[in-house]
């Protein structure tokens, strides 16, 4: 059977037993879909998937992607995290740039530089692999104010840090900032402080950063650019890396950002991209739910009180999940509307 006959073999199969596996408490993409593309597709093959005007290329190793390749909706605006997408491309409307560490294929760069060309939007990916479809996305695409680079953001400059190819494997918009054991391939260390005093750069409105558990690191080496006007800052936090059992406030990065007057939200979005959904929802960091297996979400890091009040925005002041997880019967794990 051909690739593009699995997918949609697949795609009809959720259509039509979703509501089913739901009922069940089950997850369809992880308990069937997701196996069966595992099973049947070759993951190193090239695929494509066109997003908001942008075309993307990717092959299968990551879960993102599977899963984006199983997103039925033609017109749909995001190639992952539908509602951090949403909220990037609202940041992204007002002038100043933005820098992401771990921009994985680019499936949030290529959608923000499409989106804003008076905006720049500086890309970082140091897994090679990774870094050759984020170059692929953005020259077929022609995005001339996305510029992209095979470098790992540290707390400081000039740092070898070395890992294993196989480290990588399944891994989510994959860094190495965090890996500690050596092996046989090295990327340079920069600081987001000495690449935007190198580069002239003077306005940054936003850094995103999900770089599995190196987050903290890359923050730390953009001191001086922080002390400068950066509005917003969307990170991720993983259990997998940071221990959450003291509370969401108590932690490291946390407490690190607070000195530069940020106010904190959990973004609530969808991991498995199996539904879609209106407003994004940003639950305080005292009344989000963590608990459960290991697992991570992203933070919204804001100085800006006004873009908490904009109308596709909503402040939820209750005990609720960062994760949709529409299988789940417990409502923490749905929209609030």
């Amino acid at each position: 059977m051909k690739k593009k006959d699995i997918i949609k073999d697949v795609i009809k199969f959720e259509k039509k037993y979703s509501k089913i596996f739901f009922k069940e408490g089950l997850n369809i993409r992880k308990s069937f879909s997701d196996v069966k593309l595992l099973n049947n597709l070759n993951l190193n093959s090239t695929y494509k998937k066109k997003v908001d005007n942008v075309v993307f290329q990717f092959n299968l190793k990551s879960y993102l992607c599977r899963a984006a390749i199983l997103n039925s909706d033609q017109n749909t605006k995001y190639f992952f995290e539908p509602q951090t997408t949403k909220l990037l491309q609202i940041l992204n409307k007002e002038n100043g740039n933005t820098i992401i560490c771990g921009a994985f294929i680019g499936d949030h760069a290529c959608l923000l530089a499409n989106s804003n060309n008076n905006n720049n939007i500086y890309a970082f990916e140091p897994d090679k692999e990774n870094f050759k479809f984020l170059k692929k996305n953005k020259n077929f695409n022609k995005l001339k104010n996305l510029k992209i680079f095979n470098l790992c953001l540290y707390k400081k400059n000039n740092v070898f840090l070395r890992f294993k190819n196989n480290d990588l494997i399944n891994q989510d918009q994959a860094h190495v900032s965090f890996i500690k054991n050596f092996g046989n391939i090295k990327i340079i260390s920069t600081t987001i402080d000495n690449f935007t005093k190198n580069n002239n750069i003077k306005k940054i409105n936003t850094i995103v950063a999900d770089i599995e558990g190196g987050e903290l690191d890359a923050l730390i080496g953009a001191k001086k650019t922080l002390n400068f006007g950066v509005k917003n800052i969307i990170f991720e936090i993983h259990s997998q890396f940071i221990d959450f059992s003291k509370g969401l406030n108590n932690l490291k990065i946390i407490k690190f950002l607070k000195k530069y007057n940020y106010s904190f939200f959990a973004i609530r979005d969808d991991h498995d991209n199996v539904g879609t959904y209106n407003k994004i929802e940003l639950i305080p960091l005292n009344k989000v739910y963590y608990k459960g297996p290991k697992h991570g979400f992203n933070i919204f890091a804001t100085k800006d009180k006004k873009i908490l009040k904009h109308i596709n925005i909503k402040v939820v002041n209750k005990k609720f999940s960062p994760k949709y997880l529409l299988y789940k019967e417990n409502k923490i794990f749905h929209p609030v509307n």
